[in-house]
């Protein structure tokens, strides 16, 4: 059996102490996480929650946000959580607390933020806190231009940002106008059909001729495929090359 040096046996055990202490260290933080991670997982995914349920993790969100470490995951999922409670305050035996709401989802991003700043959903979310609590100013679209550069192509963040960003198309610069629209299209050649129709129908509306226009860059399965969908939603809409009732294998 090979005996260790002296040295070694040193560097060793300084190794093991280290272990243990950083074990001891991280194990609280990743239990205290957990729950936060899993609630965050389904409030993305549209779980629906009481919002007894979630103020029941308040303790957990509020030693991250105060605490002096910087644990980017445990900070989104806070962030995440705050802001489903305040979509919660827009229910009318809530609203009282709805101000309140906005300041603790508002500090919950920038905290978040300042962990780790390449999260493309919360700069999302800012933009759209910034407008609820003063308004919309042209200056919080940088929040949505730092949004497309994070994240252009994350599907179920693409979803949530293209109904923001139709919604106020008017007011968008050039630049940001032509990444929505270019979005749009991206979101039926990904076969996101349901969303893309409630966007197009929805808050596309005003600009549905520009939007079907873009969907001529789309390959002609998906293409058809949404025109399909369109047609059972009721809508006499023409996607740009699809001749109606064909199938895509007719094409």
């Amino acid at each position: 059996m090979t005996t260790l040096s002296g040295p070694a046996r040193i560097a060793t055990t300084v190794c093991g102490c280290i272990a243990i202490v950083w074990g001891a260290w991280t194990l609280p933080i990743f239990w205290r996480s957990v729950p936060l991670a899993q609630t965050a997982a389904s409030v993305i995914n549209q779980v629906p929650y009481q919002t007894d349920k979630l103020q029941a993790l308040m303790p957990a969100i509020d030693g991250f946000e105060n605490g002096a470490g910087c644990e980017p995951h445990a900070l989104h999922d806070s962030a995440v959580i705050q802001l489903r409670l305040m979509e919660d305050a827009y229910r009318p035996e809530q609203v009282a607390e709805l101000g309140g709401r906005l300041d603790a989802v508002d500090k919950a991003i920038r905290r978040s933020l300042g962990c780790s700043p390449a999260d493309p959903f919360l700069w999302l979310v800012l933009y759209s806190i910034k407008s609820a609590k003063g308004g919309f100013h042209s200056e919080y679209l940088k929040y949505v231009s730092v949004s497309y550069r994070l994240g252009p192509r994350e599907g179920w963040i693409a979803v949530q940002r293209n109904r923001v960003v139709m919604a106020i198309f008017p007011l968008l610069p050039p630049d940001l106008a032509e990444f929505a629209v270019k979005e749009f299209a991206t979101l039926v050649a990904n076969r996101l059909y349901d969303p893309s129709a409630d966007i197009l129908l929805g808050s596309g509306w005003n600009i549905r001729d520009r939007l079907l226009a873009q969907l001529a860059e789309v390959p002609m399965r998906e293409r058809t495929e949404f025109a399909q969908l369109l047609r059972v939603r009721g809508s006499d809409l023409i996607v740009p090359g699809v001749v109606t009732g064909t199938r895509p294998w007719q094409q």
